[in-house]
């Protein structure tokens, strides 16, 4: 659809209450307070205007995208870099520190030094399913939310957090009646390998 404007003149003029010239079309106004009402030729430089702005954010989002690529390969590289010599320095210090705490009275597992710490720590333990079947034959029984709902496997997290090494290396777990301990049965756990670690200010534990 097309729409002309026609100017009005002489006569057959445009005038507002005043008696002035009413305003010509590409100045027109809407109502009060709102913006002007432009021309369609206008509209549609504005329009074009509109689409170059908005080619120009996916211009910025694409030179983003590529930008934060090669930023994280820097990242990585130069992170994978100093965590090599982070653990090459660990290692030069293992032998100093262990020396220390040997030698120290109270057997501490921590050497503190004016621009760290460094120990060794103890290794994370490991629930080891040795008779299957009869745990399974157990937990069926006794504790049958050890057991995962799809299927009758053990849900080890639920049965670590919920037993402990007796010190016979029994593992165990509290009983229904108070103070009733109770040994379940077909599984070990396995204390991991003691750990050495370093700590700083800026790098956390290491």
């Amino acid at each position: 659809m097309t729409i002309e404007i026609t100017p009005l003149s002489g006569a057959g003029e445009r005038r507002d209450a005043n008696g002035a010239p009413a305003p010509c079309p590409d100045t027109l106004t809407g109502a009060a307070g709102t913006a002007p009402v432009l021309p369609l030729a206008e509209c549609a430089r504005r329009l074009r205007q509109i689409n170059e702005h908005a080619a120009a954010i996916l211009r910025v989002e694409a030179l983003y995208e590529e930008q934060v690529g090669e930023c994280r390969v820097w990242r990585d590289a130069e992170v994978k870099q100093h965590q090599r010599e982070i653990e090459r320095l660990k290692a030069t210090v293992e032998s100093g520190i262990r020396a220390a705490m040997a030698q120290d009275p109270f057997q501490r597992k921590t050497i503190t030094l004016p621009t760290g710490q460094a120990g060794v720590r103890a290794g994370r333990a490991k629930l080891i399913v040795e008779d299957r079947a009869a745990f399974l034959a157990w937990a069926a029984e006794q504790r049958p939310d050890w057991l995962r709902r799809s299927e009758p496997e053990p849900n080890l997290i639920a049965v670590k957090n919920a037993t402990r090494v007796h010190h016979d290396g029994q593992v165990v777990t509290d009983g229904p009646e108070a103070g009733e301990v109770v040994v379940v049965p077909g599984l070990r756990l396995e204390q991991g390998a003691e750990q050495f670690f370093v700590r700083t200010g800026a790098g956390g534990q290491q």
